[in-house]
């Protein structure tokens, strides 16, 4: 397996883990499910994937998490189905990995979905 994963495991690998984004993913499942062993799979997903393991789930959390703050899910409820342990940990990575809280995301996100119907302008400029 010189190279990384070949793209139908990368493919499955990344299948699973989005299915189970709410439960604790381990190497160990992960190395597991590619039938090698925790330090051989780490490399070759490394190679892969460009960043580690946990560092992919992260990300992959944080997307699920910024999926389900445009619907206006409750932050409790987002956190437990993104994995996080409670809304605290969440809030964390969440301005870790974005520079803004998850509550900062969802004012910015709902301010860009806000639309002026056009008859409220005139020459570029609102009434």
């Amino acid at each position: 397996m010189r190279g990384g994963l070949s793209s139908y495991l990368s493919k499955n690998l990344r299948e699973y883990i989005e299915q189970n984004l709410d439960n604790k993913i381990t190497l160990s499942t992960l190395s597991s499910k590619a039938n090698l062993s925790e330090f051989h799979f780490q490399r070759v997903f490394q190679q892969s994937f460009g960043v580690s393991p946990a560092k992919w789930i992260l990300e992959s959390r944080i997307t699920k998490a910024k999926e389900l703050l445009r619907k206006n899910t409750d932050l409790k409820d987002i956190s437990s189905q993104c994995g996080f342990s409670d809304q605290s940990h969440m809030t964390r990575q969440f301005k870790k990995m974005t520079g803004l809280t998850p509550n900062e995301y969802r004012q910015v996100t709902d301010k860009r979905s806000i639309i002026v119907p056009v008859s409220r302008f005139r020459h570029g400029k609102p009434d």
